[in-house]
């Protein structure tokens, strides 16, 4: 039965568990295979009563206090209201994903009516998928649907309604619905953030001091922004949602009977008749009859693919997988463009498999909805740096109210001045501020057709220190250009010539070896295959019935040309050949008398006096009695497809009246491993490699006769059975030319210091040529050498030879020759050879060399063979142990080819471990790889291009650059604006503790100039410089905790924080001066000397230090071009200097001035500018130091990695001006102004 019995779970639940039975157990598979939505760890939990009466007595007692923190940490909740326990008896579940995120989820049961049993009447849901219990494995595993591969479509009845009832219960619906949460729930989550939480905290603190202006004010701005932060929210859900919900009527077999319904009913288990146009709504699997399906949605390529059925095999031992048998599948979200029956089927059926979150298509929103976490130190480092404020804030809450204590206030305004004290220390506006240049980012790269659906990348692109690119579609044209072929005629490689001139077998090869169809009157299918077609001057004609169950036939063109003889020399050859005029589609479509003859049986008739062999001397339009159409014309009997695994493909054609024949393309070194050894010529291979060495790309064509084969016997035997014993033809001679913005981009990346790698499935050699054209690969020199390191086939030793070598052409790429000795080399040979490279360059006086040593390629073949020589991870770990062997291949290697997208996955998961990696691929077969790097640039404007975090709609990598110029800013901007934040919090602390002392503080309009006036539209438009127009060969730093970031708002801290309070004591030390008398309340105190000093310098320091921290190059345009900011700058100032100097009444009294002698207002002027001048000198010289010292680091980095002569790590010394000059400050400038 196509579906199995409910009552019997094991082949619904499958075998495997997906979560560990124990509170933290690594999976079994590779970092490769594991899934990113999986559940690596869990700890399982049963309320327990007692413990849940005393904690909603102490929420009650704090006043929801604990069961708000209990929200923000859902563990904590569980171990507070249950006990642990094991899986059996658990009501609620804490599990922990790969992203190393935890989430709580509730244990639930199935209806009891429905009679499952105790298999599976008990499951969760994690992230949108149902996990049900399995007794026999004791845990919680995903259900699967099994497809029996011995007994495909044995029964297609469908199921009966107790199957389908189940099924449903267990499944759940067939639809990929994303829960969008309503305005009030959304703005509850918004509100109960913990930072919102504090700022409304603070708002009640302002209140009831009473700073009732400004708690207002920020009362508004904040809702203002939880408002806005909702309706962004709101609105990508809704978007994600309609992207997402598709539901649609679909026709299913049950019960043997035919019936209409939504595709929201449909299980697994269900089969599906399939005629008109439409997007799949599940995964599916082709049971008869054959579709055309657009997957760009997976693939990223808008290129139709033909699915065939999977056939019963009773010998097959490998189960059905959707990825190995993805020809025979039809994934959810794409989009069936046709469907055709096959002989003996009268309509298309599919056999549903999976359903909901489960299909490919769920799989990729629960990765936009659960997104892979961004492992960057700044966010984490800025948590750290707000927890030192947070004690900062402790230590001030304590100081004031000792003092307080001291000038007997009120307990009430004790209470209020610290906890207001707390509000100072710890900005409640920092996380938004540290987002303002990432939203600038966003906006300047959508305005350059880039865009991107994870901002917090924006600033993990500015750490990018290695970028691996696609070949096809990425560095060179989508499109190729068909040079000709190169035929083998005896044994013996003929010069190139023509396609369109080939011998007769060739010609047919080229015009059968293909996977097009004929849509709507036009070639669909891979671009290679319609190039190549084209080329032949053949055409295809298929049935006018889409239900016909006649072949395809491949007609040659009508022409009294010859054959040339077998001497005859070769015609010039064309750099492109030009593609014929489509004729239309009812020209093409033969009609259906004519198709009648075309059946079965009279192609299965053998008459091996009419079959054409390899000296066919005329192409003249002879016609066939019988079916009245060109007796050269080919039927495709049956294709067997291409696969990235197998690197080939193969066709069994006939003629009427003829024998089967067989024709096979694929990769040369394929092909040759499939033809009969006395059939290859002895320069095959060399051939092949002299062609890839010129970047060519070579594809080889073999065949066979088949004369035993019957029409029925081609479709059962086996792909083993067809593809052996072949002969070669010749080679397919093609160019894939570079976008002109290639060789630009990578020359920017190299000289930025970002070392650049190729990672493709063409040929080794083809993609070295490439490599070498667009600067990835440097020209060779006596001091460099570039080694192709391949196994000869699988579980064979892992070689290198040198692709520079005279005689490279001598051998294959498994002989794997060395250097000039002609011998191969095994890579602890390579290791050495490249230490002696080094040391002869460190000892010559030579010094033109840029760069020394030895460089590899390797081969998806080789690379693997390397993997399984590595050591087993450790227990607890699934990542791959690094070796020195592997350290120097991922550092050397610049090329990799002939990679499975799988192994290009797991190739940036491992560069990820290293560098900060970024890809950039156009999103076909490259999707994982988009996925797993920490930042992934797509070409492609199909859905799929939604796995990479950026998505750019121009064709070249001229974005990759844009992406990292935006990033660099966006992080720099970043920092600058969380060192402006720390700064106008350490200043605004250090004035509120000096009132303090002596029990006065800010007015509620001095807060409210400072805050709203000043910092909130410097600290916004500030953010708002572009990016730098060229990549610097340095980088700005990633974290907060680090020398250069601390050094800087330390010493900030100490500068702004001395001047000030010797501004403070050097004002009380003048004869004018008029203490404070405080009295008990704090707010009858504003209107002192003591505190319009204090408001008067720090206003101006909050101005200076933004200047300081406006950094320009190399990462951000100077500050000038800011004009926005500029001109803010300048009339804050303006403004400023006019509050001190200008005596008005009324300003006096709205922000609660007392008033000061002119003459040391001009004074207060002058030392403000001194202050202005060393603050913006420390941050200068800071920053040519922290540069400098940089790039001395990067520089002894790279010697190190480029074996150049050691060089000793020593400080600049910029670094010792920056310290004397600190000093200096420290010692000399508090003494100064004290006796100004």
């Amino acid at each position: 039965d196509v579906f199995a019995s409910t009552k019997s779970m094991e082949p619904l639940l499958g075998s495997s568990a997906q979560n560990p039975p124990t509170e933290v157990k690594p999976s079994k598979k590779g970092a490769a295979e594991l899934d990113d939505q999986a559940i690596i760890a869990s700890v399982y939990f049963r309320q327990h009563g007692a413990k849940t009466f005393f904690f909603w007595l102490f929420s009650l007692l704090t006043c929801g206090l604990l069961n708000l923190v209990c929200r923000w940490l859902p563990k904590l909740k569980l171990r507070l209201t249950s006990v642990e326990c094991n899986r059996a008896s658990a009501q609620k579940a804490v599990l922990q994903a790969v992203d190393l995120s935890w989430t709580s989820v509730n244990i639930e049961t199935v209806d009891p009516l429905l009679n499952f049993g105790p298999d599976a009447s008990r499951f969760l849901v994690f992230r949108h998928v149902r996990h049900f219990y399995d007794v026999s494995v004791d845990d919680f595993v995903v259900p699967e649907f099994t497809v029996d591969v011995h007994n495909v479509g044995g029964n297609l009845m469908g199921l009966d309604q107790g199957e389908q009832e189940a099924a449903l219960a267990l499944f759940g619906r067939n639809v990929v619905d994303v829960p969008v949460k309503n305005p009030f729930r959304l703005l509850i989550d918004e509100v109960l953030h913990p930072f919102f939480v504090f700022q409304i905290w603070s708002v009640i603190v302002w209140l009831l001091e009473p700073y009732i202006a400004y708690a207002i004010c920020i009362a508004v701005i904040s809702l203002l922004s939880a408002l806005t932060g909702l309706i962004s929210t709101r609105s990508n859900l809704m978007k994600l949602r309609k992207m997402a919900r598709y539901v649609c009527p679909v026709t299913v077999v049950r019960g043997g009977e035919v019936c209409a319904i939504m595709s929201d009913e449909v299980v697994p288990g269900d089969i599906l008749q399939l005629s008109e146009p439409i997007s799949l709504p599940c995964d599916l699997v082709l049971l008869q009859g054959s579709v055309i399906v657009n997957e760009s949605m997976l693939t990223g390529e808008s290129v139709p693919v033909v699915k065939i059925p999977l056939r019963s095999d009773p010998d097959r031992r490998l189960p059905y997988n959707a990825d190995r048998d993805a020809r025979h599948t039809l994934f959810s979200g794409t989009k069936l463009i046709e469907a055709r029956t096959s002989e003996g089927d009268m309509t298309v059926l599919a056999l549903a498999v999976k359903t909901g979150f489960t299909t490919a298509k769920g799989h990729l929103v629960r990765s936009i909805l659960f997104p892979k976490p961004s492992k960057f130190r700044f966010y984490t480092d800025s948590f750290k740096f707000i927890a030192v404020l947070a004690l900062v804030a402790v230590a001030g809450f304590c100081f004031s109210i000792d003092k307080f204590i001291q000038y007997s206030v009120d307990l009430r305004d004790v209470i209020l001045n610290a906890c207001d004290v707390v509000t100072v220390a710890v900005p409640p506006a920092l996380p938004a501020a540290m987002v303002i240049g990432t939203e600038f980012a966003l906006n300047r790269l959508k305005k350059k057709q880039i865009f991107c659906i994870s901002p917090p990348r924006v600033n993990v692109s500015g750490k990018i220190d290695l970028m691996a690119f696609d070949k096809t579609g990425t560095l060179t044209e989508e499109g190729l250009d068909v040079l000709g072929v190169v035929p083998v005629m005896g044994r013996a490689m003929m010069p190139q010539q023509p396609a369109a001139s080939a011998p007769w077998r060739l010609l047919e090869a080229l015009a059968a070896c293909h996977g097009l169809t004929r849509t709507q009157g036009q070639l669909v299918g891979d671009p290679l295959d319609i190039i190549m077609f084209e080329a032949t001057n053949w055409s295809l004609v298929e049935p006018a019935q889409s239900n016909s169950i006649q072949p395809t036939l491949l007609i040659p063109p009508s022409t009294d040309e010859t054959e040339p003889p077998l001497d005859e020399a070769p015609r010039p050859t064309s750099r492109r050949v030009s593609a014929p005029p489509d004729p239309s589609a009812a020209s093409l479509a033969y009609p259906a008398e004519v198709a009648s003859s075309l059946t079965p049986g009279l192609l299965a008739q053998s008459d091996p006096g009419a079959e054409m062999g390899g000296a066919v001397t005329r192409r003249g339009p002879a016609v066939d009695d019988d079916t009245g159409i060109d007796a050269r014309a080919l039927a495709v009997v049956r294709r067997l497809e291409f696969t990235s695994e197998l690197q080939r493909m193969s066709v069994i054609t006939r003629r009427a009246h003829g024998n089967s024949h067989i024709f096979v393309k694929g990769a040369p070194e394929v092909v040759a491993g499939l033809c009969a050894p006395e059939t290859l010529p002895p320069s095959f291979r060399q051939h092949v490699d002299e062609l890839s060495h010129k970047g060519f790309r070579v594809l080889a064509l073999a065949h066979r006769p088949a004369p035993e084969l019957s029409w029925s016997k081609a479709q059962r035997i086996r792909r083993a059975e067809v593809e052996c014993n072949l002969e070669v033809l010749g080679l397919l001679v093609m160019e894939n030319r570079l976008k002109p913005a290639t060789t630009g981009a990578i020359e920017q990346l190299s000289a930025a210091d970002i070392p650049s790698l190729m990672v493709t499935g063409d040929h080794a050699l083809t993609a070295i040529n490439v490599a070498r054209s667009c600067g990835l690969l440097p020209e060779k020199t006596a001091c460099t050498r570039l080694f192709l390191g391949d196994c000869a086939d699988k579980g064979a030793a892992l070689l290198f030879f040198d692709v520079d070598s005279d005689d490279v052409g001598d051998h294959t790429p498994g002989d794997c020759v060395g250097h000039a000795a002609g011998r191969a080399l095994t890579l602890a040979e390579v290791i050495a050879l490249d230490q002696r490279l080094i040391e002869s360059a460190n000892t010559s006086t030579r010094s033109s060399y840029q760069h020394v040593g030895i460089d590899l390629a390797i081969t998806g073949r080789g690379f693997a063979n390397l993997l399984s020589t590595q050591p087993p991870p450790p227990p607890g770990s699934t990542s791959i142990v690094p070796t020195p062997t592997l350290d120097f291949v991922l550092e050397r290697c610049k090329v990799f080819a002939r990679m499975q997208p799988e192994q290009k996955q797991l190739l940036v998961e491992l560069l990820s471990e290293r560098n900060t990696v970024g890809f950039c691929g156009d999103g076909a077969n490259d999707c994982g790889a988009l996925k797993a790097a920490h930042v992934g640039v797509s070409l492609s404007e199909a859905e799929a291009s939604i796995a990479a975090p950026f998505t750019s709609k121009s064709a070249d990598i001229t974005c990759v650059i844009q992406v990292i110029r935006e990033g660099r800013a966006a992080l720099v901007t970043s920092f600058q604006c969380f060192k402006y934040m720390a700064l106008y919090s350490i200043i605004q602390f250090t004035t509120v503790i000096q009132l303090y002392y002596v029990n006065s503080t800010l007015g509620d309009w001095q807060f409210l100039w400072i805050d709203l006036v000043i910092i909130l539209p410097l600290a916004v438009l500030m953010a708002h410089t572009g990016a730098y127009h060229k990549l610097s060969p340095r980088q700005p730093h990633g974290a907060l905790l680090s020398f250069p970031v601390l050094s800087s708002i330390c010493g900030q801290m100490i500068i702004q924080c001395s001047w000030q309070l010797c501004v403070f004591f050097w004002a009380k030390k003048q004869s004018w001066f008029i203490p404070l008398q405080p009295s008990s309340d704090t707010d009858d105190n504003v209107a002192c000397m003591e505190t319009t000093l204090a408001f008067y310098f720090s206003m101006f320091q909050y101005l200076w230090v933004v200047v300081a921290f406006s950094i320009s190059k190399p990462f951000r345009k100077p500050m000038y071009t800011n004009v926005s900011f500029t001109a803010c700058w300048i009339l804050l100032t303006a403004a400023s200097v006019g509050l001190v100097l200008w005596d008005n009444d009324w300003v006096d009294d709205l922000f609660e001035l007392a008033r000061i002698p002119f003459h040391f207002r001009v004074y207060l002027m002058i030392v403000s500018a001194a202050n202005l001048a060393v603050t913006w000198v420390y941050e200068r010289i800071l920053t040519a130091a922290e540069l400098q010292y940089a790039a001395h680091t990067a520089a002894a980095t790279a010697a190190r990695k480029k074996g150049r002569r050691k060089q000793g790590r020593c400080m600049p010394s910029q670094t010792l001006v920056v310290l004397l000059f600190f000093m200096l400050v420290l010692l000399v400038a508090p003494p100064v102004l004290f006796l100004f």
